[in-house]
């Protein structure tokens, strides 16, 4: 009704999603078959989340043996982006990545990170930090250390 903007607690917000809003609905790829609902941006009484709101009534189902949280957040989402592409935008990686399926690269790997507007560090897979003095518990030259650096300490990504 009011639209809106949803974001997950486990996600750190890098640049302004400013451009995101002029869309309807901006969702990002969860991977080739689904969608995210770790980030929603919405403009009032968009259609889009009016019809995915619909899908919700089966909640609590079982849908071909699927976990219905997972279908009706990830799936059906998708599904409808199919059905009508032209109500939603939809961000490849520059909301989630990297994807709950590449997350290590946070913690081990180096990620390209400066176009992302925001990133989903996925709490549930890892230990993230909650605070400047234990940055040190990351690795050196992680991506997740050199973004927290980036915001807390106003240190310029390499």
């Amino acid at each position: 009704e009011y639209g809106g903007v949803y974001i997950d607690s486990d996600v750190i917000a890098i640049k302004s999603y400013r451009p995101l809003l002029k869309y309807d609905v901006t969702l990002s790829r969860n991977s080739e078959d689904q969608l995210a609902n770790g980030m929603i941006f919405a403009k009032p009484r968009a259609p889009f989340l009016k019809i995915w709101h619909e899908a919700f009534k089966t909640y609590g189902y079982w849908k071909n043996g699927q976990n219905t949280y997972l279908f009706h957040s990830v799936q059906i989402p998708y599904n409808l982006s199919k059905i009508f592409p032209h109500l939603v935008h939809i961000e490849e990686w520059s909301l989630i990545g990297p994807k709950w399926f590449e997350y290590e690269q946070l913690f081990n790997g180096r990620y390209s990170w400066k176009d992302n507007y925001c990133i989903h560090v996925w709490k549930s897979k890892s230990t993230v930090p909650d605070g400047p003095e234990r940055i040190n518990n990351l690795r050196k030259h992680s991506t997740l250390r050199e973004i927290i650096e980036y915001i807390w300490n106003d240190k310029a990504p390499i």
